[in-house]
């Protein structure tokens, strides 16, 4: 059967490790991916990540929730 690790592999290098020491088949990655949605191409670009906050469900886990979030990190950003 095979195995799917899950959390805090948005680390290449550890998701690496995991998957050549055969400790699982597949490496799952979430929370990372819902902040950085082009995550695939931050990784194989070598830039870091966004680290994961929970911060950003705080108008809930929905679409629009997301959405609200974002307008308001991109609104943070434009005033620093």
């Amino acid at each position: 059967m095979p195995i799917i690790a899950n959390g805090g592999l948005e680390d290449i290098d550890f998701a690496n490790e995991i998957i050549t020491s055969e400790k699982a088949d597949l490496v799952s990655i979430g929370k990372a991916a819902m902040l950085n949605p082009d995550l695939p191409k931050l990784i194989s670009s070598g830039r870091t990540p966004e680290a994961f906050t929970f911060d950003m469900f705080k108008y809930g886990v929905t679409i629009d929730g997301q959405r609200k979030w974002e307008a308001e990190r991109a609104d943070m950003k434009l005033r620093a």
